[in-house]
């Protein structure tokens, strides 16, 4: 195989991978966060709506529904302030311990070169 390539002819896994996916995750919770935050408005007093108007909002536990979603809320959003910042702290050490620099080609192979713009 070539130089810098695996037994199978691919070439190897970028060193960010790992941050990818986790970046991935963080997202995910990130949108749970969003919606745990829409449940806890539709089940709480500004659910939205005129003076007087009959307003259906959230409620599965009686009048601890919007307890309950408040704080499900602030768990879900303390749990992904701490993993956007255990996601910083390793990108910054990643960073800066240099593993994410951009692969070069092996010596001995060719690179291919963007066409040279031509203007009228």
């Amino acid at each position: 195989p070539a130089e810098g390539a695996q037994s199978d002819g691919h070439p190897p896994a970028p060193a960010g991978r790992g941050l990818v996916w986790s970046l991935r995750g963080l997202v995910a919770l990130g949108a749970l966060t969003i919606f745990a935050g829409t449940a806890a408005t539709a089940a709480g007093p500004h659910a939205g709506g005129s003076p007087g108007q009959k307003i259906n909002r959230l409620d599965f536990d009686g009048r601890g529904t919007m307890d309950f979603v408040i704080h499900r809320h602030a768990e879900i959003a303390f749990v992904y302030g701490l993993a956007a910042a255990t996601w910083l702290a390793t990108l910054w050490a990643a960073l800066a311990a240099g593993p994410l620099a951009p692969r070069t080609a092996p010596s001995g192979e060719r690179r291919v070169t963007p066409p040279a713009r031509v203007s009228a």
